[in-house]
């Protein structure tokens, strides 16, 4: 008669266990972040502010770099800020520039150009308008 050979297999590593339930908890969480906020967005439009962090002199001009912030739940495309330089009543100089994408709740930064100082006017900062994606 033939002896019957038995190999054993070895078992599952424990490391090899505890990467499977990292990988688990890591799906999960993915899982559970996106079912929360796919329930708990809400339709807001986009709700674009703009502030100005600083001025810079350039070699033929100056940047007033900007910071728009989106607290909307709406994503916008093409965000267009104006900045006015203004005196009194009177409009100094004008300009505008645009953001790509501004994601809801989240903010970017930009600039824009003058050939005045905005230092010796009010700048006035606006959103003009938006596109949505």
């Amino acid at each position: 008669m033939a002896a019957s050979r038995h190999t054993q297999e070895p078992g599952i590593p424990p490391l090899e266990w505890a990467a499977a339930a990292v990988g688990l908890i890591l799906v999960c969480g993915a899982l559970g972040v996106l079912l929360s906020l796919g329930l708990t967005r809400g339709d807001v439009p986009a709700q674009v502010s703009v502030r100005a962090d600083s001025v810079t002199a350039l070699g033929d001009g100056y940047v007033v770099t900007i910071r728009a912030v989106n607290i909307g739940d709406v994503t916008a495309a093409d965000v267009t800020v104006e900045g006015e330089l203004r005196r009194g009543s009177d409009i100094a100089e004008t300009s505008t520039m645009s953001f790509k994408y501004l994601a809801p709740h989240s903010e970017r930064r930009g600039g824009l150009f003058f050939e005045k100082d905005p230092r010796r006017y009010e700048l006035i900062l606006r959103p003009k308008g938006y596109e949505l994606p």
